[in-house]
């Protein structure tokens, strides 16, 4: 055998010895990890599989979180959100299959599929009426949602929600794919800080979370449901293409001022079209990137609060003048 053959089969047997070495220690940090957790809220359990909540608040309008595509823990993430919330609101972070604390699942993740589990989640919690708050790409499931299920939305304060046609602009498949393919080599967890960057996160985060943040990244990563919920994500946003919200649904829409400098030529615009379709719209921008909840939680709020109050006092002056005639 040649000496020139001999050095790539040992560099060969090297780069694999160090690989399986990684691996093996991914897991088994992983495994320990999962024995010293507890898990927090309570299992809403349905038919597809037991997803996780968290509540806080004791009166007022029924808010429901909905998380972006990859949270870690959409609990631990929407924390203060649901803090400055809860003052004037009763809120529900609800974590879904292969997110957080929930259940994995192997049903594909489709659109149809994950506004039937956020349908059945919502019976479960005996939640005959709601305010959804998607971010992300859950703005797209919530247009699904308000479309299939409009007796059950009260509205929508949407937190910098993606648009079914941003797909025309940008792809995070390859992303995704580099992501996933880092986890299964154990080598994700070579890097630090949570899955957003620790540097955008605010001061209502203290280390513990962040902490737990990351190392639940690190479990739910490579996972089926959310290998299948990206690989879905094309054919998902086609399906919304061309669709609007309901002509009389109260729609708040938060968008982030970056992605409004950045995109310039297409995210307020697609935005701005798609709230043309209902007759009670509101859009603000507000300062940040397109994490806004992780420092702009109060803000959020308070334009939420704003907005269902005047939905209310509407409905009330509607209400009024029908009885007048």
């Amino acid at each position: 055998m040649k000496t020139y053959t001999k050095c790539c089969l040992a560099i060969a047997g090297i780069f694999a010895t160090a690989m399986a070495s990684l691996i093996t220690t991914d897991r088994v940090k992983e495994h320990k990890e999962k024995k010293k957790f507890t898990a927090y809220g309570f299992p809403v359990e349905t038919e597809y599989g037991n997803m996780r909540a968290v509540n806080a608040g004791e009166k007022g309008p029924q808010i429901v979180i909905l998380n972006g595509y990859g949270s870690a823990s959409p609990y631990l993430e929407f924390k203060p959100l649901m803090k400055s919330l809860s003052r004037f609101a009763r809120v529900t972070v609800l974590e879904p299959l292969g997110y957080g604390c929930a259940d994995d699942t192997k049903r594909p993740r489709t659109i149809e599929n994950i506004v039937e589990e956020l349908h059945a989640a919502l019976n479960a919690l005996n939640l005959k009426k709601v305010w959804l708050m998607p971010h992300s790409i859950s703005g797209v499931y919530s247009l699904a949602f308000a479309n299939k299920y409009p007796e059950r939305v009260e509205g929508i304060l949407a937190i910098d929600p993606s648009h079914p046609q941003q797909i025309d602009y940008f792809d995070t498949s390859t992303q995704n794919k580099i992501s996933f393919f880092l986890k299964n080599m154990g080598l994700l967890r070579l890097t630090k800080g949570p899955v957003h960057g620790e540097e955008n996160y605010g001061a209502d985060y203290n280390a513990e979370e962040l902490n737990m943040m990351r190392m639940m990244y690190l479990w739910h990563n490579h996972d089926i449901p959310q290998c299948n919920e990206a690989q879905h994500i094309k054919s998902n946003m086609n399906l919304c293409r061309n669709m609007g919200y309901p002509e009389h649904l109260p729609v708040l829409m938060m968008l982030a001022s970056e992605n409004v400098k950045n995109f310039d030529d297409w995210w307020l615009q697609l935005h701005d079209e798609q709230l043309s379709t209902t007759k009670h719209g509101k859009m603000t921008i507000l300062k940040g990137n397109h994490f806004l909840h992780l420092t702009q939680s109060t803000q959020i709020a308070e334009c939420s609060r704003k907005f269902i109050r005047d939905t209310l006092l509407r409905k009330l002056e509607e209400a009024e003048k029908q009885l007048k005639k």
